[in-house]
């Protein structure tokens, strides 16, 4: 054992503003940092051990078969399953992203102990797993003496996720956690999933820095779900050429790019509308669900002047824009949701914490329900 600094690394969970999920598809969105973060610690040991505190796992690493992925429950699973052999289920995998980061940065003898705690809620459209993996990438990066570029770092980010992971993904969580800020992504030339090496880079434009103010609200429905299982049949129906799937990721791209004048120009009444038309455009490819409008009609019935998904759809949270953020927090916390937060202010992205940040934290996600209000 060496006598090395520990180390933390840390990346925000982000919303979907307006424009997603065109980023699968050569879109345009515009995305925010949340000020829910993913942390990753890492420091010296006798051997490689890695560990998820939010799920109490701890796996001593001591051959290849060791790094093997542990498979999250289906899409039909999650509706069988009981409430509590559920969230086993999906506690279980908890430590895919560090199994996988370790894979694809050659640390099988690398003798750290790596451990990982997320504020963010899981499998709820905030892209929990895919800040995880941001910030786990950043700090083996850094704890291995790698530097490499923020876009780099998203689109590696993005490759084992979708390649080494098997999720179906886009590319604006990575860029949105990486980046942090309010920003408009770019994905045009991007919609075939070439690999990095030939796919360009996404164009990334800060709109709002971080700590400056914004009129959202996030909510949760109350449904959990994959979203990788939720984005492949859309993409399914997009790489068999449907033409409804072609033209509402089109029009998606247009949406965000529109957009981004309003944002700029502090407009968010305009910026709502344009959040109104994307909803409409997701709805009409089924990529939506019931509970998602049920709690997106509420919250425009209130007077919100925007509200669409957050991230994927059929469950997870929602994205609304209102003059008075704080009401419609209570509204909707009176309506029996899971939970509601204000995201009062954009958050910065992917960074290493200053020596003497934590390098644990106990708990679980249990906690949420208490300081999610």
């Amino acid at each position: 054992m060496n006598d090395r600094n520990p180390l933390v690394a840390s990346a925000p969970g982000r919303a979907g503003v307006v424009g997603n999920p065109s980023d699968m598809y050569g879109g345009s969105v515009i995305a925010v940092a949340i000020a829910r973060r993913a942390f990753v610690s890492i420091q010296a040991s006798s051997s490689l051990r890695l560990i998820a505190l939010d799920a109490n796992l701890a796996l001593d690493i001591k051959s290849i078969g060791d790094l093997v992925l542990t498979a999250p429950p289906s899409t039909t699973d999650a509706e069988c399953l009981a409430a509590d052999a559920l969230k086993d289920s999906r506690l279980a995998t908890y430590l895919n992203v560090l199994k996988a980061v370790v894979t694809a940065q050659n640390m099988l003898h690398v003798p750290v102990q790596i451990s990982c705690w997320s504020d963010i809620p899981p499998n709820a459209g905030l892209s929990s797993s895919s800040a995880l993996l941001v910030a786990a990438l950043h700090a083996t990066d850094a704890w291995l003496g790698r530097k490499y570029g923020l876009h780099e770092l998203s689109e590696r980010a993005r490759e084992i996720e979708f390649r080494k992971m098997g999720v179906t993904c886009g590319f604006q969580d990575f860029y949105a956690t990486t980046f942090g800020g309010l920003t408009y992504l770019d994905f045009r030339g991007k919609a075939q999933w070439r690999g990095p090496e030939v796919d360009p880079f996404a164009t990334v434009e800060p709109l709002l820095s971080p700590s400056h103010s914004v009129p959202l609200v996030l909510a949760h429905t109350g449904k959990q779900r994959d979203s990788g299982e939720t984005h492949r049949p859309l993409r399914e129906r997009w790489v068999d050429g449907d033409p409804c799937v072609r033209e509402v990721m089109r029009k998606l791209g247009s949406i965000a790019r529109q957009s981004k004048r309003h944002v700029l120009e502090n407009d968010w009444s305009s910026v709502g509308k344009y959040m109104n038309q994307a909803h409409k455009q997701i709805v009409s490819v089924g990529g939506s669900g019931v509970v998602n409008d049920t709690l997106i009609s509420r919250a425009i019935a209130f007077g919100a002047r925007g509200a669409k998904l957050a991230g994927a759809g059929k469950g997870g949270t929602i994205i609304a824009l209102h003059d008075e953020p704080v009401a419609l927090v209570e509204d909707l916390l009176g309506s029996g949701v899971e939970w509601v937060f204000q995201v009062e202010q954009v958050d910065s992205g992917v960074r290493i914490e200053p020596p003497g940040f934590p390098t644990e934290r106990s708990g679980a996600f249990d906690q949420f329900t208490s300081w999610y209000s």
